[in-house]
C-alpha cells in the first residue's frame, strides 16, 4: 500500500496477493453483510454464500469461521458449528444419526457454559435431550426453508405447492404422518430441504381452525379428531383455534 502511495498508482490488492492468499484473507475478514457487495473469485464460494444467505438456521458468526465438508454417507453439505450457535429447526449429524433441534437452552454449571438441546431423531421420531459444552463442535446440515400450501393427498405422498414458483412438491407420507390430523386442502406449512431438493421435514402451521362436534363436560371433540379443554361458553358447532404442538385451545378465530 505504501509503494502504491509513492508511485501515485491506485492500490490493487489482487496485484499484491496471490489468488489463494486473497481468498483466504477475504474469507477471514468479510462479514455476511458484505457478501452482496464484494466480488467472489471462485464459483464454490459464491454458491456457498448464496445458499447460506437463504438459510436462516446458520448464523453469520458461523459463516465467518468457514469449516465446510460433506457427509460421506449422504453427500449432504454440512458445516462445523459450536453447540451454542444451533437454532431451533437446525438439522445436525450427531452420533451417526440425523436430528432436528426442537428446543435450545443455555446453562452454566461450575462456571462452564453448556447448551441444552431437545433433539428429534428424523428416522425414528423419538426425542432425546443432550447436554453439550457450548463450544462443542457438531456438524450442521445445510437446509433451506420453503413455505408451501397443501394441494391434495394420495396414498403414499402428500402434494404441496410452492406459492412463489407454483412448483409442486411430492412429500412422502412418512414425513407428514405425525401431523396428519391437522392436514387438509389449503393448509399452509413449511418444508426443510437439502441442497439436492430432498425433503427432510415438514412443519405445520402453529395453529389450525377446527369445529366442535361434541362436548364432554368442558372437553371439546373437534371435526379433525383433536380434543382440548375449552371455556364454558364454547358450544357444539363453534369454530375454535387449536395449538398444533400441544393441542391446547387458543381462542376463537379472529
Amino acid at each position: 500500500h505504501r509503494d502504491a502511495h509513492k508511485s501515485g498508482r491506485p492500490f490493487n490488492a489482487r496485484s499484491k496477493l496471490s489468488r489463494s492468499r486473497e481468498q483466504a484473507a477475504w474469507l477471514t475478514i468479510a462479514p455476511l453483510q458484505a457478501v452482496r457487495t464484494m466480488r467472489l473469485h471462485t464459483p464454490q464460494h459464491k454458491n456457498m454464500f448464496s445458499w447460506a444467505e437463504r438459510n436462516p438456521l446458520i448464523s453469520a458468526s458461523v459463516l465467518q469461521r468457514q469449516s465446510f465438508s460433506r457427509d460421506p454417507a449422504s453427500g449432504m453439505r454440512q458445516v462445523s458449528v459450536e453447540a451454542a450457535d444451533l437454532k431451533k429447526g437446525s438439522i445436525i449429524d450427531y452420533k451417526g444419526a440425523k436430528y432436528q433441534v426442537m428446543k435450545t437452552a443455555a446453562n452454566v454449571t461450575n462456571r462452564k457454559a453448556f447448551a441444552l438441546l431437545d433433539l428429534r431423531d428424523m428416522v425414528k421420531g423419538s426425542t432425546v435431550q443432550e447436554k453439550m459444552r457450548s463450544d462443542q463442535k457438531v456438524n450442521q446440515i445445510f437446509v433451506k426453508k420453503v413455505k408451501v400450501v397443501l394441494l391434495y393427498e394420495e396414498s403414499d405422498v402428500t402434494v404441496f405447492q410452492d406459492p412463489k414458483t407454483f412448483d409442486t412438491i411430492n412429500v412422502p407420507k412418512s414425513v407428514t404422518q405425525p401431523y396428519e390430523k391437522f392436514l387438509s386442502e389449503g393448509v399452509e406449512g413449511s418444508l426443510l430441504m437439502d441442497e439436492n431438493e430432498n425433503v427432510l421435514t415438514f412443519s405445520p402451521p402453529s395453529k389450525v381452525t377446527a369445529t366442535v362436534v361434541r362436548m364432554n363436560n368442558r372437553i371439546a371433540v373437534t371435526d379433525i379428531g383433536v380434543q382440548c379443554q375449552v371455556p364454558p361458553f364454547i358450544k357444539v358447532g363453534d369454530a375454535i383455534e387449536v395449538d398444533v404442538e400441544d393441542t391446547k385451545y387458543l381462542g376463537r378465530p379472529s
